[in-house]
């Protein structure tokens, strides 16, 4: 058992170091968290696709599908630069903006939609 540990333990202080640095991207380096623990034997194949079955996984990814795509035509871009015009110079009223259009877009678009537009 202490082997599987150690190997555990270094995978995830691997992955921590990806994901802080932003060395690698974050989905790929999530990709590569998911290949090591299979490759090391601490998951079986199966386990380590049975996320992708999920509902949730397929939202996830394509939200970042659909907001790269937002971020590439500009279209991102335009919403925020009127959003800030709106705002104006007050960061309090941008907050209140922001948390009132996501309010707005959560009771049509799942809520990890909701959070990914405003993130890309």
């Amino acid at each position: 058992m202490l082997p599987e540990i150690l190997i555990l333990a270094i995978i995830l202080l691997i992955a921590i170091l990806l994901f802080a640095t932003g060395l690698i991207r974050t989905d790929l380096t999530a990709l590569f968290v998911l290949v090591a623990l299979a490759l090391t034997g601490l998951v079986s194949p199966a386990q380590a696709l049975s996320g992708f079955s999920s509902s949730a996984t397929v939202i996830v990814w394509a939200m970042f599908i659909l907001s790269a795509g937002l971020h590439r035509t500009g279209i991102s871009s335009i919403i925020g630069a009127r959003l800030r015009k709106l705002a104006g110079k007050s960061e309090a009223r941008l907050i209140t903006i922001i948390i009132v259009t996501s309010a707005l877009l959560a009771t049509v678009v799942t809520n990890v939609g909701v959070w990914r537009c405003f993130c890309p």
